[in-house]
């Protein structure tokens, strides 16, 4: 058989196929069962495989054809061996991994890992292979990860739990002023450092137990410069417990680290130094513990679950067990379901319903503090990103859903049934429950600037000598009001005057100064009355 371009197949039965040979196959226990590992070296790469199928690859030695390959691994095998297509399909596999090449052709070249792509939100930089390294650091650090710094390490972070606990009222005081604006380069450069030592405890507990770091430098993650070092070596371990202590070292360093902050800040007096222990509290202790040690992000907690569950991909089989269900029941299109077991496909779901929840409150809480943060005016731009975000997401789910062939095809009525019951369920929702962060007020619309214009008396509008949009100088008539009420109160307030101005005559002339003095009063008073 020949190798075909980009790695096919011609003939399946004459091809000779050979192993690379720096490649590292080993025997390990997995959930009870025996299986190999293979190591890729060049990349920190491994592959788990079968018994049946290690048995076949070893027989790719380059000297055996294919189809002698099958017929000596059917003889040991006996109901496992593979048909002809199989092992088609097994060293097509190989080939495209490069873990596999014809002896007709010669070895491919190996690319460095950070030759192999670069990402622009997560660009890995190399910077030093600290192998050698930590091969001289271990005899000094080794007893930091022994049994009994584990108790100690226990007992201390019991301790700093009851003094934060204590003192939480004034913790939080001192919070609110040792974190702000001023304070961003002096986090910044406590949180490098921090996830400098947490990234050297990952790499110290593998060489620990015999495994390799092959490399190390600064992750640009998202913008945000991250220290990171390559201890993936640890997935070739026997023991998941020593993979488990290699995932937990970095997180059991920090809050190492933070439980002696904070019993040094109880002790210290307002200062640099207490500010510093404030901010490693906050970094090594509340960050590590909500997002390093939270399972639901694929941080540390997310590995050492799944070493404890002894359950790969945990996250991508959970998305697909969501992505599966909803392309079965809302498509109504054949979907395979991940696990081999319901007791597999529970843990998948449970994990993935439980991961979209924390992905789910973690960006609402990103609007929130944006909504908070942005100007009202520059709201817009918030909201059309957000727009962005949902259409992109919505065609992504949809094409997820949908089968890449092209002989199944979705349902329309089934489609279109569920969409319109979840569009009827979203308005329903909308316009009959109550929202409770909504709240209502009353508000009066005005023009800026505004001018309000009073009438003196109160009337009916009898004459408007102006019209809509002409330009009124000031003084000039804008309405004519009448009041027949006022006509008459006017009308008896002028008698009135008239009769109080005659008895003020007769007072002077009979000079009666007293009730001169009062009628004087009573004319001045409907005076003012009739103006």
């Amino acid at each position: 058989m020949e190798a075909g371009h980009q790695g096919g197949v011609r003939d399946s039965g004459q091809i000779n196929v050979v192993l690379r040979k720096d490649l590292v196959v080993s025997l390990q226990s997995y959930r009870g069962d025996a299986c190999y590992v293979i190591e890729d070296p060049v990349d920190s790469r491994f592959f788990r495989l079968g018994i049946p199928e290690g048995t076949f690859l070893a027989m790719l030695d380059g000297s055996t054809s294919l189809r002698d390959a099958i017929r000596l691994t059917a003889t040991s095998l006996g109901e496992d061996a593979f048909t002809e297509d199989d092992a088609t399909a097994i060293v097509r596999w190989l080939m495209d991994c490069e873990l596999a090449y014809p002896v007709t052709a010669t070895a491919p070249k190996r690319r460095k890992k950070n030759q192999r792509g670069w990402n622009p939100l997560a660009l890995q930089i190399t910077l030093l292979h600290p192998d050698r390294l930590f091969d001289r650091l271990l005899p000094w650090i080794r007893w930091l990860f022994s049994r009994p710094m584990w108790i100690f390490w226990i007992v201390l972070l019991g301790a700093a739990c009851c003094t934060l606990w204590s003192t939480r009222v004034e913790f939080a005081q001192t919070l609110t002023v040792v974190i702000g604006p001023g304070k961003w380069l002096s986090l910044f450069l406590t949180w490098v450092a921090l996830k400098t030592v947490h990234e050297c405890s990952h790499a110290a507990v593998c060489k620990m137990y015999g495994g390799t770091v092959s490399d190390a430098g600064v992750m640009i993650l998202w913008g945000a410069p991250v220290p990171y070092v390559d201890a993936t070596s640890s997935w070739g371990f026997g023991s998941k417990w020593q993979k488990i202590h290699t995932a937990a070292a970095g997180l059991y360093c920090e809050l190492l680290i933070a439980a002696v902050a904070a019993l040094l800040w109880r002790q210290l007096n307002p200062g640099p130094l207490a500010t510093l222990c404030v901010h490693v509290v906050m970094i090594a202790g509340v960050d590590s513990v909500v997002f390093n040690a939270n399972p639901l992000m694929r941080f540390d907690g997310y590995y050492v679950l799944m070493d404890l569950l002894e359950t790969p991909n945990l996250a991508a089989n959970g998305r697909q067990y969501w992505k599966s269900l909803l392309r079965k029941y809302l498509w109504g299109m054949p979907a395979a379901f991940p696990g081999r077991t319901r007791h597999e496909q529970s843990v998948f779901a449970c994990y993935g319903l439980l991961a979209w929840f924390w992905q789910t409150v973690v960006i609402v809480g990103m609007i929130v503090v944006l909504c908070a943060a942005l100007p009202l005016d520059e709201s817009w731009i918030l909201g059309s990103t957000l727009a962005l975000i949902g259409a992109v997401t919505a065609f992504r789910f949809a094409r997820g859903l949908a089968s890449k062939n092209p002989r199944e095809r979705p349902s329309l009525l089934r489609v279109t049934a569920v969409l319109g019951v979840l569009a009827g369920v979203v308005l329903l929702t909308s316009q009959y429950m109550p929202w409770p962060a909504a709240a209502t007020a009353p508000a009066v619309v005005e023009y800026e600037p505004l001018h309000i214009v009073r009438a003196y008396s109160p009337g009916f509008v009898k004459e408007i000598p102006v019209a809509n949009m002409d330009v009124v100088q000031a003084g000039q008539v804008l309405a004519v009001l009448e009041n027949d009420t006022l006509v008459n109160e006017l009308a008896d307030n002028e008698l009135a005057l008239e009769e109080t101005q005659l008895n003020l005559r007769v007072y002077r002339n009979q000079q009666d100064s007293a009730n001169e003095k009062a009628e004087l009063e009573r004319v001045e008073a409907l005076q003012k009355r009739v103006k």
